[in-house]
């Protein structure tokens, strides 16, 4: 059977977002249990904000 493969984010653009850290806790812990995941921040992405 082939790893999960998870992306994950979090919808907070600021640097020291309590949302982004739980996004990088979630992430850890999905890779522990053999997950294969990509973690993005949205800061890196140019996009509209409506």
């Amino acid at each position: 059977m082939k790893s999960p493969r998870i992306l994950v984010f979090s919808g907070s653009l600021r640097a020291a977002s309590y949302n982004q850290k739980l996004a990088t806790i979630a992430a850890g812990a999905a890779r522990e249990v053999g997950a294969e995941v990509t973690l993005i921040t949205l800061r890196d992405y140019r996009m509209p904000l409506f």
